[in-house]
């Protein structure tokens, strides 16, 4: 079969109940909103191409639908996949956000973001802080001078040490 230039993609709305489906998102994205229906759940950094092919047999007749949040991430991989000469690849026009817009059949389990931990746990921080220092001892005030700190240093650096104890406590959400 002679290479296609580009990759096609389908819109969401156009797949059919038995079309394959690989989802490529990571395992937060997945578990927060997935399609309901079956389809393969792999990251795109786990993925090994040539193995997916070989462990589900997959024949040129029947096309590969990659699923994204957005499309960015399914087209580097269907492009991988033509790399491995599987060219019977599509993307799904808009991701997961832009299925969710048409009403395709999803499955929602939202959780916090680690940014929205992050903001949660250093506001709880300052405000317990301040009452403490306010009702029990001045001295309190040391949490939320120090909540401050950590926050210029992670705006001036982009990284927080704060972040890593924060994924200890909240492994499996809010």
């Amino acid at each position: 079969m002679m290479q296609e230039e580009s990759v096609q993609s389908i819109e969401p709305s156009e797949l059919k109940e038995d079309d394959l489906i690989l989802d490529v998102r990571t395992n937060q994205e997945h578990n927060e909103l997935s399609l309901n229906r079956p389809h393969w759940h792999i990251p795109m950094d786990e993925l090994n191409i040539k193995n997916f092919i070989k462990n589900y047999h997959l024949s040129e007749k029947t096309p590969l639908n990659i699923l994204c949040r957005t499309g960015h991430r399914s087209l580097k991989v269907a492009e991988k996949f033509k790399q491995e000469g599987f060219f019977n690849v599509k993307t799904i026009a808009g991701g997961i956000l832009k299925a969710k817009e048409q009403g395709l059949s999803l499955l929602e389990h939202p959780s916090w973001s680690l940014r929205r931990k992050f903001e949660f746990s250093a506001g709880a921080l300052i405000f317990i802080g301040t009452l403490l220092s306010l009702f029990v001892s001045k001295t309190f005030y040391l949490i939320p001078l120090s909540v401050g700190f950590i926050l210029m240093t992670k705006s001036i650096t982009g990284k927080c040490f704060f972040e890593n104890i924060i994924k200890l406590f909240f492994k499996d959400g809010l």
